[in-house]
């Protein structure tokens, strides 16, 4: 469902690969294909399942490699919140 509680459909799923900061890559299955929308958005869950660390406070998120709370984890993205909504740069 989208923000103005409207559903949308997909047409399809698959697993995709995203180059984040550096060269870390991310893959990410069971991503699903909803052409109607008018952003891609990046599943937490998703993120978390290729051992991704996902990190949030009230104006910042970081996504770091690794699933532990390591000091040697590597950060690979961070993003911004912007109107309630955390934009990756």
């Amino acid at each position: 469902m989208a923000a103005n509680e409207q559903s949308m459909s997909f047409e399809g799923y698959g697993n995709i690969s995203i180059n984040l900061q550096g060269e870390s890559v991310a893959d990410l299955h069971d991503v699903l294909y909803v052409p109607t929308a008018a952003t891609n958005l990046l599943s937490v869950s998703k993120a978390t399942s290729a051992n991704k660390k996902v990190v949030f406070d009230s104006e910042k998120c970081y996504i770091y490699d690794g699933n532990g709370f390591n000091v040697s984890d590597k950060l690979v993205a961070s993003g911004s919140n912007v109107k309630g909504v955390y934009l990756l740069e």
